[in-house]
């Protein structure tokens, strides 16, 4: 009888995210663990994902604009992206939303418009991960469309001000004109599995910057 990553987590007495990292064949656990982990995950009859692609970790959420601008202009849908957000995050998946539009042929209407002008360098996740080398183990950055997700993987004792103060850091290492372009969303993980059950409830945090905003809103606080 096969068990959810979940359940294995909870029967092996660690953190959902370091069975997650284990199976996805990410970094952030030493090969011991990750050893460990799969051994017990093949026991069990848990099965390893198909994909341990980047994309495979991402539930998409499409929303449909035949007219107007319905969506975004209330709390009430904010609400609703915010709690689908947190949901997904702790399921261990990162959110990514896809809009269409039913009055275009383009499914993404103008919002691609000028992109060729705002290339991200191959090598921002390497030069976010330079800013706190021992603090966080593994950062990726992947662009689709306008949005730029960044998922950080911090080290154990990294508190959740001190990750949220990274994100806005990370940030400053990309250009103004493209913040301004592009919606950037983030999720940051710890894969620390001795962490008391009040610190393992912290990570994982999701957050998002639309275009030309300022500030990071949290969907955890």
């Amino acid at each position: 009888m096969s068990i959810t990553a979940k359940e294995l987590a909870e029967k092996l007495g660690i953190s959902a995210s370091a069975v997650s990292i284990a199976l996805n064949g990410r970094k952030g656990i030493s090969d011991e663990k990750r050893d460990f982990i799969l051994r017990a995950a093949k026991e069990y009859g848990l099965k390893r994902p198909l994909r341990k692609s980047f994309s495979s970790t991402f539930i998409n959420l499409v929303i449909f604009k035949k007219h107007g601008m319905v969506y975004g202009d209330t709390p009430f849908f904010a609400a609703v992206t915010e709690g689908i957000s947190a949901e997904v995050a702790n399921s261990g998946y990162n959110l990514q939303i896809s809009y269409f539009y039913g009055n275009n042929k383009n499914p993404y209407g103008d919002r691609l418009k000028d992109i060729d002008n705002h290339k991200i360098s191959e090598s921002i996740a390497s030069d976010i991960k330079g800013i706190y080398e021992e603090n966080v183990s593994d950062v990726r950055v992947e662009v689709k469309g306008k949005i730029i997700y960044i998922i950080m993987n911090v080290n154990d004792g990294v508190s959740k001000i001190d990750a949220e103060g990274y994100a806005v850091k990370a940030l400053e290492k990309f250009k103004s004109e493209d913040l301004e372009y592009y919606d950037v969303q983030f999720l940051i993980t710890c894969s620390d599995e001795k962490k008391e059950e009040d610190e393992k409830a912290i990570y994982p945090i999701a957050g998002a910057k639309k275009a030309k905003g300022s500030q990071i809103i949290w969907s955890n606080n």
